[in-house]
């Protein structure tokens, strides 16, 4: 009897410590990306045509720039089977991680790692207008909302989730752009460009979401 309880006990204790964290779980750098993590997002275009879905995977792998170690990130687009250098990520070096845009050349903040609810921050576009990140200059401003856990449409839990958001107005209408990133894990897990056109009182809204992040 004992050692069947024991072996219970074994087991329990065994299958626990092998259960995988699901992406973003854990406050902490641990699964932070790395060379070989692979992402995928569902990329959804709505406006008044109708709404479009198309999938991208991003690849990390290590990389210098400068002379100094970082994580190219590279996209793979549809079914194209051929991955291009995307943009860059700051190496894990004991703190959370930041992006740093390079498809200009230019260098600067993409996600900032030490934010308070109420609080800004300069934004930079590490993607481009081509797939559905608004594009200013010198960065944009944006407002935090609200840093907290929350469920993202997948229903996973992230932990440390920040909310950020920007409203601009327009000669043709508005523009919003929002955000819900960590600065470890995944980093980006979901991000709405919503255009609103008042000539025709309608929006075209790209909005990606994480579908899945394996570290």
């Amino acid at each position: 009897m004992k050692s069947l309880l024991s072996l219970s006990i074994f087991t329990c204790i065994f299958l626990l410590s092998c259960k995988k964290n699901s992406p973003g779980d854990k406050d902490d750098n641990s699964n932070s990306p790395k060379a070989g993590s692979t992402w995928t997002y569902k990329i959804k275009e709505i406006n008044s045509g109708g709404t479009d879905s198309t999938y991208m995977q991003w690849l990390a792998r290590d990389t210098v720039i400068s002379g100094k170690k970082w994580l190219a990130i590279f996209k793979q687009a549809g079914s194209s089977p051929t991955f291009f250098p995307f943009f860059a990520v700051s190496p894990n070096n004991g703190n959370r991680e930041v992006l740093s845009f390079n498809a200009t050349g230019e260098d600067g903040l993409w996600l900032s790692h030490e934010v308070i609810s109420g609080g800004h921050f300069l934004m930079h576009n590490p993607i481009g207008w081509d797939y559905g990140f608004s594009y200013t200059n010198g960065g944009k401003l944006m407002a935090v909302t609200s840093t907290t856990n929350i469920f993202n449409e997948n229903g996973v839990s992230y932990n440390s989730l920040t909310y950020a958001a920007n409203t601009e107005i327009t000669s043709s209408g508005s523009i919003t752009e929002s955000i819900k990133y960590q600065t470890y894990g995944p980093l980006l897990i979901e991000h709405t460009l919503d255009r609103y056109i008042t000539a025709t009182d309608s929006h075209e809204i790209t909005r990606w979401t994480l579908v899945s992040f394996h570290d």
